[in-house]
């Protein structure tokens, strides 16, 4: 399976950003034949005749130690005057990177929104060897801020919010190949934006899932991009009040979302086709964060009543049956490995990975702490043992994370 995070600066940033408008409808931005949007190959996508891994290969769920090596790529690439770079993916030895900078003190979208940022390039970049694969300008008439993207094996799939200035925002899905010729895939309009980004989720069989909210239509939900471009609902509620958020987490093969159905916060279970269950949490329950792991699906929340609220973990199977419960956290992003662990970080923004080993008396959560700068962090895995990690704001630092035996 393909894993990756959405970009921890960009999320924040889309907390202050919504869509108020969303459609089904593509539109192309060039004459272009429908593209082949299967993501990249990593770790989480073996070729068809690719060995299985051997029951003694190391992996970040049962690893002993991490080593951390920094990687050097800002020394080869450059960034302009006031320019700053956040990472959205990686896979192998490539990452996709977008640049931004401040609005200028005399951008009318700064008197728009009282401040704000507005991204310009992306850069799918070797950061082995340091080189700049593809560069494609964002378009800045108007301006246009880049919240997620997901690297294909020719060029790379993004979500962009534009004009954040004008009468009618939009926010469009784009494909947009190594040469640079670019398809909109799925658009969103309408006169306001606020926190519904959407954000995307690759999965092993091509499929795209993305997040989506259409105010006018009066629904929200999961959508799936096939890798013909065909877009199609996969949840989708027209109860806005349910609404929780656009995060969408996954493993590959399924993801986990969140709604507020009857009262109560319930995670949604699915694949790239349907809805497979659901997960009721306790009245007054509040997620933190989910993920899933190749058999479970994991829930940081604060629970019970008002002046009694405490930190809990909690541990499903794929039916959504109970298997643990401890206090512990909160922690915060869940991101799969594609295996048994997750990378994850905490409210001091330490990172560690989690996994769930079997003890003597049941599952049990084991706890590695990953020694990064403290800090925001992106992470995006690479194979069963090796992580890219971004950490801080501005110029972040590139670090490769591998597991030890």
């Amino acid at each position: 399976m393909r894993i990756k995070r959405p970009l921890c600066l960009l999320s924040a940033l889309a907390m202050a950003l919504s869509l108020s408008a969303c459609g089904p409808e593509a539109t192309e931005e060039r004459d272009t034949p429908s593209p082949d949007i299967s993501p990249s190959p990593s770790h989480n996508i073996a070729p068809p005749d690719s060995p299985l891994p051997s029951e003694d290969q190391v992996t970040f769920a049962s690893a002993s130690a991490f080593v951390l090596e920094a990687i050097p790529l800002w020394d080869q690439v450059a960034l302009e005057e006031g320019e700053s770079a956040a990472v959205l993916d990686a896979s192998g030895t490539r990452v996709l990177v977008v640049t931004y900078s401040d609005y200028l003190p005399d951008d009318p979208a700064l008197q728009e929104l009282g401040g704000g940022l507005r991204s310009h390039r992306l850069l799918i970049c070797d950061w082995e060897s340091g080189e700049v694969v593809t560069e494609v300008p964002i378009s800045q008439e108007p301006a246009a801020l880049c919240t997620d993207g997901v690297l294909l094996e020719d060029g790379a799939v993004r979500a962009v919010l534009t004009g954040p200035d004008t009468d009618t925002p939009t926010a469009s899905i784009v494909r947009f190949s190594g040469g640079g010729e670019r398809t909109a895939l799925f658009t969103c309009s309408g006169p306001d934006l606020t926190a519904h980004a959407p954000q995307l989720l690759p999965m092993e069989d091509g499929t795209l899932l993305f997040s989506c909210w259409d105010q006018p239509g009066q629904s929200f939900g999961v959508s799936a991009l096939s890798p013909g471009g065909e877009v199609t609902a996969v949840y989708a509620s027209q109860q806005m009040e349910e609404f929780f958020s656009m995060d969408l987490r996954g493993n590959g093969e399924r993801f986990v979302y969140c709604v507020q159905a009857d009262g109560r916060n319930t995670l949604i279970l699915g694949d790239a086709s349907s809805v497979l269950t659901s997960i009721p949490l306790e009245e007054g329950c509040f997620p933190y964060a989910f993920g899933l792991t190749e058999e479970y699906v994991v829930l940081s929340l604060q629970t019970g009543a008002a002046g009694a609220k405490e930190n809990r973990m909690c541990l499903y199977d794929l039916t959504g049956a109970l298997l643990l419960e401890q206090r512990n956290g909160p922690y915060f992003q869940l991101i799969s490995d594609g295996g048994q662990a997750l990378f994850m970080t905490d409210t001091n923004q330490n990172a560690a990975v989690l996994s769930f080993p079997e003890g003597e008396s049941g599952l049990t959560l084991k706890k590695e702490g990953v020694e990064l700068p403290n800090g925001a962090v992106t992470f995006c895995p690479l194979t069963a043992a090796t992580c890219l990690a971004a950490c801080g704001d501005g110029v972040p630092a590139l670090y490769l994370i591998t597991a030890l035996p």
